[in-house]
């Protein structure tokens, strides 16, 4: 990760505790419930770009973008 991402991310957890990170459900932001305008959407699609929400601070992340897991190359669970 990148020093400038950790500081911005280190940053937002002091301010915002929990709340540092929110995702964007269609076009709401999930921490304040406020619509997040269209052109900082797609600057948030943006390699290697950390979008904060303009009304709470939130830094703002899409699902789809957020590589899953990697899956137990074992397929062990870890559920009996």
């Amino acid at each position: 990760m990148p020093a400038a991402a950790l500081r911005t991310y280190e940053h937002a957890l002091r301010k915002l505790g929990p709340r540092a990170m929110a995702q964007v459900n269609g076009t709401v932001c999930t921490s304040c419930h406020m619509v997040v305008r269209p052109n900082l959407l797609q600057q948030m699609r943006l390699p290697d770009k950390i979008i904060g929400c303009e009304f709470c601070g939130a830094i703002l992340f899409e699902a789809a973008l957020v590589e899953p897991a990697a899956e137990d190359p074992a397929g062990d669970s870890g559920v009996a």
